[in-house]
């Protein structure tokens, strides 16, 4: 899954002209417009990568915004930084808002409620602007989200754009008050305002770079800082480009030709989600500025096929028609893209799906050029005056050009309310909701007799039947996540923060004796179950947590490298050794052969390298065999709380055990001779070598390969007596079930039975996930 592509804002010199042009009117921008939201649209429906169209809008913006807000501020009777601001809202919101709202009540029609949440959650960040730092907290970086791209993914441009906007407009404003408005010295001001968005530029370009270079992509793709420098670029070179004078034919006809080709073939020979905004941003910014450089003639020049030569076609209808609507696309192709990938998840994308796609994006953006942007441009422009006066405010709605401009501005501003708080209400839903079933059981004995989850098949209690599943399948993540998630006590995916103080500290926080929690998110879905029996034994867990890092030195079982993670495990194993704890260290001992969690289960050599490390340090290592990964037929990950939630047969979301674990635990034999005990649980939601993703009333998955909080919580007895009571320790073969060594013949085609079963069996029953899951590229 790639990133997306930044937002096509309102074009500054179309949207408003003002009534007499001291610049001429670049035709051509638009067409290379129309350009550039093509490209956005094909490389996401058809190619899956990152095109140019991102950076292209971007230089785009910057080179259209600064000229025209210069203007403004200078100009006398111009409009107030406040009366810009509001100018921009206008152009811009109630189109979004119009899209979001469409698209969420879509959510609601077609998507069940367990995936709701994600939605709400990015309209809300979308609508508020600050989608960028949304996703950043939230998806741990593109190359984890697993085809399952948030809706309103592709709007986190917006919100980079308009933070800078805003920007902008201070330093055009605060500088011109400060310089020009007191001396009248227009030409310092101007000198002023080059070098302040010069030096922005250059320290934002530093930043990006810096940013690339020490492997933190995916903040450096979504930062403000960073992407600073492309509309900076612009901004500085629509400063001098209205200078420039017309070129020989022959050098207009070869800069078109090289401008062109790099903005076309950028995002086939670089990739874009892991090299922008890095130097080979570059490439597509020259490109469009040689563009725009050919297109540029005298004063009252002639602009016929002859004078222009092939720049001329960005001025035919097509081109010119794109960039008109090219905002309205980009806010609609995306979303509707995902739509009709989850209403038809069993069939493969075709051509014929991406054309209709397309068709259906360009029509509704057409009608939102036609009925939301166009009727909510002023028809004249109020005197400048400070806003939010009664008289400033009639004066602004006497310009409307028609009746309904209140109506609809009002409707925009409560759209955005609402959206905005959507998460809040959304969320207070999914409490209600579950509030219910709890006072619903209440008459049966309460939640311990009802939701039995593990202690069903590990101590032979009874679950009643015809009870709701708990947690709810439309539970947000804040009901399901362990007390460390919610702490904010596991470093992300581009963190090295190693989160070991007090407020990381669980079970008994009182004890001297102390268990480390270590690694990644299958370590930490554990700490429900240890909490209560460190609890109750008296002992302290102190975590050492990191998203998708189980401590590691050395490259990953693909061959990459994680470098955050083998920064943070250094200074993990370090502090461990300085300071080593009195029970030991609780870790993960096996994962699936695959990287994302398909195949059999194995040991890699690099998990035997770091627990010898521990036990050579004389601290004991309890390993706790990994939980099954649940896989759709074509290698994704399956979301089984969908499933359980579209169901009526709880089984038909699980899959035959086999097709992950091996007839005996692989690390037994791989840990020979270590100060370990070995550790397996897998047998709490297991039944009858069927993978049950629901266990005693309760959901056992959160996602497709970790534990809901509530059926973690059921682990505890089992895993205390492995612990304590009845351990398994690393030369104890009695339970291997067959002697030690690598798989037999038998034994591999058992293994390749099983996974080929489970997915025949899970494409013949039930389980599709009707949310995204596409590897086609995203925002």
């Amino acid at each position: 899954m790639n990133r997306g592509t930044t937002a096509p804002m309102v074009d500054q010199q179309a949207a408003d002209p003002p009534r007499s042009r001291p610049h001429p009117y670049l035709t051509h921008v638009d067409g290379l417009r129309g350009i550039a939201i093509a490209l956005v649209v094909i490389f996401d429906v058809f190619v899956g990568r990152v095109s140019s169209g991102v950076d292209v809008f971007l230089f785009l913006g910057g080179l259209l915004f600064l000229t025209s807000q210069m203007r403004n501020a200078q100009r006398p009777g111009g409009p107030t930084i406040g009366q810009s601001i509001i100018r921009l809202a206008r152009r811009l919101v109630p189109a979004l808002v119009v899209v979001v709202a469409t698209m969420l009540g879509a959510v609601m029609l077609f998507w069940p409620q367990s995936a709701w949440s994600q939605p709400f959650e990015n309209a809300a960040a979308a609508v508020a602007y600050v989608a960028n730092y949304w996703l950043a907290a939230n998806t741990g970086g593109y190359d984890a989200v697993d085809g399952d791209a948030p809706l309103f993914q592709h709007l986190w441009s917006m919100s980079v754009q308009l933070q800078i906007y805003l920007l902008i407009l201070v330093a055009v404003y605060v500088s011109y008050r400060l310089v020009a408005a007191r001396n009248a010295r227009h030409r310092r001001w101007r000198r002023t305002i080059i070098a302040i968005v010069a030096a922005a530029t250059a320290a934002s370009f530093i930043y990006a770079l810096v940013l690339h270079q020490v492997g933190l992509q995916d903040l450096n793709y979504y930062s403000t800082l960073a992407r600073f420098w492309e509309i900076g670029l612009g901004a500085l070179f629509g400063l001098v480009v209205y200078s420039l004078n017309g070129m020989h034919p022959a050098t207009r006809t070869g800069a078109f030709v090289l401008g062109i080709a790099a903005i076309l073939f950028t995002g086939l020979f670089l990739d874009g989600a892991q090299e922008f905004p890095g130097p080979w941003t570059l490439v597509p910014l020259a490109g469009a500025a040689l563009v725009i450089v050919s297109g540029v003639t005298e004063p009252d020049g002639p602009r016929g096929w002859r004078d222009l030569g092939p720049v001329k076609l960005l001025e035919t209808p097509p081109f010119v028609w794109l960039g008109t609507i090219s905002y309205a696309l980009y806010l609609w192709h995306w979303p509707l893209l995902l739509l009709v990938l989850s209403v038809t998840p069993a069939q493969p994308f075709s051509a014929a799906s991406g054309i209709t796609v397309i068709a259906l994006s360009l029509v509704l953006a057409w009608f939102t050029h036609l009925y939301v942007e166009k009727p909510l441009r002023q028809s004249g422009k109020p005197e400048r005056r400070a806003v939010l006066r009664p008289g400033y405010i009639k004066r602004a709605l006497s310009h409307a050009p028609n009746a309904w401009y209140p109506v609809t501005a009002a409707l925009a501003v409560v759209g955005v309310a609402a959206i905005a708080t959507s998460p809040l209400s959304f969320g207070a839903y999914q409490k209600h909701q579950a509030n219910q079933i709890l006072d619903e059981v209440d008459g049966l004995g309460g939640y311990e007799e009802v939701y039995k989850g593990a202690r069903v098949n590990f101590a032979g209690e009874e679950a009643p039947e015809g009870v709701p599943i708990f947690p709810p399948a439309e539970m947000g993540p804040d009901g399901v996540l362990d007390a460390a998630a919610l702490d904010g006590c596991v470093s992300d995916f581009d963190s090295t923060t190693v989160h070991d103080d007090e407020d990381c500290w669980y079970g008994d926080t009182d004890a001297d004796e102390t268990l480390y929690l270590v690694g990644g998110s299958h370590s930490e879905h554990y700490l429900p179950a240890l909490d209560l029996i460190g609890k109750e034994r008296g002992f302290k867990i102190v975590t050492y947590l990191k998203v998708g890092c189980p401590l590691y030195f050395e490259e990953k079982i693909d061959g990459t490298y994680f470098e955050d993670c083998m920064e943070w495990s250094a200074d993990v194993e370090k502090t461990i050794m300085a300071d080593p704890p009195s029970l030991g260290v609780f870790m993960v001992s096996t994962r699936p052969t695959v990287i994302d969690g398909g195949g059999v289960e194995q040991v890699p050599d690099f998990y035997v390298e770091v627990f010898k490390r521990f036990s050579d340090a004389g601290i004991h290592i309890f390993g706790a065999r990994d939980t099954v990964w649940l896989t759709n037929p074509d290698g994704g990950m399956r979301d089984p709380a969908i499933c359980v939630e579209e169901s009526e047969d709880p089984m038909a979301c699980g899959e035959p055990a086999r097709a992950s674990l091996l007839p005996w635990n692989p690390a037994v034999t791989a840990y020979r001779g270590l100060d370990m005990t070995h550790l397996d649980v897998n047998g709490g939601n297991i039944v009858d070598e069927w993978v049950m993703t629901v266990m005693g009333n309760i959901r056992v998955y959160r996602d497709a390969h970790h534990f809901t909080r509530q059926y973690a919580e059921t682990l505890a007895d089992e895993l205390d007596r492995q612990m304590f009571d009845d351990p398994v320790k690393a030369d104890d073969l009695s339970d291997l079930g067959r002697e030690p060594g690598p798989l037999t013949e038998e034994e591999l085609e058992e293994a390749e039975q099983a996974s080929s079963k489970s997915t025949s069996t899970s494409s013949e029953k039930p389980t599709t996930s009707t949310t995204p899951t596409t590897t086609t590229s995203a925002k």
